[in-house]
């Protein structure tokens, strides 16, 4: 009778001939022809700078490497395309009004474009381009109401011009340097060694808010104002309001104020609602009738 092959033992020893049976591999010689160069870096995109940003209820402009972007409703009718301001030149501050639009170029000038008395006309009408704006030298920052603007210049000085004031520029007179500017409804404030003082358009003489001292300010467009208290002062980390932010409706400065305690509360925004960035991100109150504070609103002001 004719013996099978032992399968298994041939199966042994295969399995065990894979590695030791196999004579060894060993790894390749290296070769001095052969040189290993790195990549080359890639060159990031150019840095772009964002110095300032500003809407209002119908455009929204930004300051991108110091040329004026736009975009919204516009007197050329496009809306949502984004637009360069070539003859404006580089600019340092910008705003927005519902009819008028100002801007301080970086030669400390200022331009005016729209209709009303903030841009020279009388009577309404529009402004074909550009009006520059009979003001002394160095002008920094620039804001603008609904029927007003005003600019500040390097000395701190402070000039307005457009609805009661009239279309020639009238000086602030204030106790010293303005260091900021702010404006809403028909008003405008400024801080002076920390100090707000405000001013009307139909009343320029300003008046002095709050009892602390402060570092930032800000104008709704229903004339409402809070600030921020300055580090160091008393009730450091508060914002103080004063009329249509405490009551929701237009209400006299003097007659209505509220205060807020906001963890490290630096700065503050204003349209028909309320902003102030804090050590833990944004509170917002007041309108959300379009969701733009939160889903909910804001829960720690009712």
């Amino acid at each position: 009778m004719r013996r099978r092959p032992d399968l298994k033992a041939s199966w042994i020893v295969a399995l065990t001939c894979t590695s030791a049976c196999s004579p060894a591999v060993s790894p390749p010689p290296e070769r001095a022809d052969v040189v290993v160069t790195a990549a080359p870096p890639i060159d990031p995109p150019p840095a772009v700078d964002i110095s300032h940003v500003t809407a209002a209820w119908n455009r929204s402009c930004v300051l991108r490497d110091k040329n004026l972007w736009c975009w919204g409703i516009m007197a050329s009718g496009a809306a949502g395309v984004p637009q360069r301001f070539d003859d404006l030149g580089e600019l340092v501050s910008v705003a927005l009004g519902d009819i008028h639009s100002c801007a301080a170029r970086v030669d400390g000038s200022v331009r005016c474009w729209g209709s009303g008395k903030v841009v020279g006309n009388l009577y309404g009408a529009t402004a074909p381009g550009f009006e520059p704006i009979p003001l002394p030298p160095g002008v920094r920052q620039v804001v603008v109401n609904r029927v007003a603007a005003c600019a500040r210049d390097d000395a701190g000085a402070v000039h307005c011009w457009g609805g009661n004031i009239g279309v020639a520029p009238q000086t602030i007179e204030l106790p010293g340097a303005a260091e900021q500017l702010a404006a809403g409804s028909r008003s405008a404030c400024a801080l002076v060694a920390g100090d707000v003082w405000c001013w009307r358009d139909d009343d320029v003489t300003p008046v002095r808010l709050g009892d602390a001292r402060y570092r930032d300010l800000a104008l709704s467009a229903e004339g409402g104002l809070c600030a921020v208290t300055r580090a160091g002062s008393a009730g450091d980390g508060e914002v103080h309001c004063f009329g249509e932010p405490c009551t929701g409706r237009q209400t006299p400065w003097a007659k209505s104020r509220c205060e807020h305690v906001i963890a490290g509360a630096r700065s503050v925004v204003a349209e028909g609602h309320w902003c102030v960035r804090g050590a833990d991100g944004w509170h917002c109150w007041r309108n959300n009738d379009m969701g733009q504070i939160a889903a909910d609103g804001a829960a720690w002001l009712a």
